[in-house]
């Protein structure tokens, strides 16, 4: 069931990057002005100046200021064109976003001709958070200050735009406003920004045929998350799946450990599946597995519009199979008396690139299965020592003008040794190679690519659920998927590839309640089963809908 949540996750990214992506609005008190209007220390005629003195510039240097002002140097200078070249600097200062810097000229004695300029580069004394109530004051401040970094002194509007934009991103929060202020010393400002928070737990439900015939296509999933459950920012996400003959449920916690919104992740998952296809069944088939895992993520850097990502993790899987209730069977190579664990450390690598018209997420694993914690290691392959590496890759790309979208999906394994059924590569399915059974293909090794157009045709919208004129699109989905597998060190699978073409259809409800139902054409043969499922011709529909 892990494949549907990534489904979901994508989803959910795709249709918020719109609503992600909008500027934060900063309505500013301090102009040009602030400076220009300050009294200019300079004496009544004119003057001869031969050079100027800057002092306090650190965003631009004294070649650069003195480049814009040249035209006042070496020649009689009035009081008038004195404030022409402060005011020059000052507005550089302000159209380059140091909103509270400017340049005024102190009271001094002009000695050889120099007369001293001093640069004053603003700052903000405070960030004032109002409106929160579920998240902390600090926690908003922290992450403005992480983002801005060493941009906090001096204050520049754009840097400002920037991590106000990137914390617009957060889904704790819904709005803000900003303000700011300046204050009566002169270069001081204060910002002043009220939160409107999102509600921080949401409730969803899965409908769809995305499982194996074997223990039930169909399956009924819940969601629940909540985005806030102490306080800091930490999240908790509880999962449960049922089919006919399969129970699923997975927890996850993640808790973040700095301001630039590093995390350490726990996850526990527990599926109970029975086999509930003919002639089968008799046997009483079960099997238990279970997953545990602890993950340190870090982002390297994060923009609005791009992020890198690395995580380390820590994973054990453990799995029995039985039949009666309660006899150990081993069906598979690798297991010893039905059961089999692994122990691994994943060390993988996301980035994640969005504009208004694509998003592209790539990411990358590479697993070391150990010999530690009682891992299944018998001297002979597979067992749980092994290394591999899988990559996946999502583009899509959006035209803005007539709403066409064309999804492009690249899924990779190689592994240099035999693997144990949980690690191995499959295909077949609603999320791989559509038009053949969940998991018709599993191997070592393996390469999936799939690449869908979405074109508008109309929109029906349910009074109801509709909330906004974008609300009811319906889409025609035409289709190509390919999958190809193959083994380390053992014999070739009997069926190695299979590829499909097909069409689709899509209705966006809302941005809550999705409908989509996709038919393939196998364009491989493979054999038939004894027990008839609607994946065997090619059916693949799911329903999800976030109720709060």
């Amino acid at each position: 069931m892990k494949k549907r949540i990534t489904s979901l996750v994508l989803v959910c990214i795709v249709t918020s990057l719109t609503h992600n992506l909008n500027s934060a609005q900063i309505q500013s008190q301090l102009t040009e002005s602030n400076f220009s209007n300050y009294e200019n220390n300079t004496p009544e005629g004119t003057i001869f100046i031969k050079r100027y003195l800057f002092e306090g510039n650190t965003v631009f240097s004294d070649s650069e200021l003195l480049s814009i002002i040249s035209q006042y140097q070496n020649k009689q200078v009035s009081r008038k064109q004195l404030a022409e070249a402060k005011n020059i600097i000052s507005n550089l200062y302000y159209a380059n976003g140091y909103i509270n810097s400017g340049a005024i000229i102190p009271d001094q004695e002009l000695k050889d001709g120099a007369l001293k300029i001093l640069i004053i580069e603003g700052k903000a004394t405070s960030v004032d958070i109002t409106g929160n109530k579920k998240l902390k004051a600090s926690y908003y401040k922290s992450r403005l200050e992480a983002i801005m970094s060493d941009n906090i002194y001096p204050l520049n509007i754009n840097h400002l735009q920037d991590a106000l934009n990137l914390l617009s991103q957060n889904p704790r929060v819904e709005t803000f406003h900003v303000a700011i202020e300046p204050e009566e010393k002169l270069g001081h400002a204060r910002i002043k920004i009220k939160i409107e928070e999102s509600n921080h737990y949401h409730l969803a439900t899965i409908f769809n045929n995305h499982q194996s015939p074997g223990v039930g296509s169909y399956c009924n999933e819940l969601i629940y998350q909540h985005l806030n459950v102490f306080g800091f920012g930490d999240t908790f996400n509880l999962t449960y799946g049922v089919t006919q003959g399969r129970d699923d449920y997975s927890t996850a916690y993640t808790f973040p450990i700095s301001s630039m919104d590093s995390s350490i992740s726990l996850l526990f998952d527990r599926t109970k599946s029975a086999i509930i296809s003919e002639p089968f069944n008799v046997l009483d088939i079960k099997s238990e597995s279970d997953r545990f895992a602890i993950f340190i993520n870090h982002p390297v850097y994060k923009t609005t519009s791009s992020q890198f990502t690395i995580g380390l993790g820590l994973v054990t899987l453990n799995n029995k199979t039985y039949i009666f209730d309660d006899v150990p069977i081993s069906f598979s190579e690798g297991y010893d008396n039905g059961e089999s664990k692994v122990t691994k450390i994943d060390f993988s690598q996301e980035w994640l690139f969005r504009k208004m018209d694509q998003v592209i997420i790539a990411n990358s694993t590479f697993s070391f299965g150990l010999d530690c914690l009682q891992s299944t290691v018998n001297g002979k392959e597979p067992d749980g020592k092994f290394t591999s590496w899988s990559a996946q890759l999502h583009w899509l790309s959006k035209s803005l003008k007539n709403q066409r979208e064309m999804l492009f999906k690249l899924n990779l394994q190689v592994s240099l040794d035999h693997l144990l059924p949980g690690n191995q590569f499959s295909m077949g399915g609603a999320s791989t190679v559509r038009g053949y059974r969940e998991n018709q293909i599993t191997t070592d090794n393996g390469i999936m690519i799939s690449n869908e157009f979405r074109f508008p045709l109309y929109k029906i919208q349910l009074p109801w659920v509709t909330k906004k004129e974008s609300d009811g699109q319906m889409q025609i989905i035409p289709f190509a998927d390919f999958g190809k597998g193959w083994n380390t060190d053992r014999s070739k699978p009997e069926i190695d590839m299979i590829y499909s073409i097909g069409l689709g259809m899509r209705w966006l409800i809302s941005r809550q309640v999705l409908m989509e139902c996709y038919w393939g054409k196998a364009l491989k043969a493979v054999p038939e089963s004894n027990n008839y499922n609607i994946q065997d011709d090619g059916i693949h529909f799911n329903f999800q809908a976030k109720l709060f």
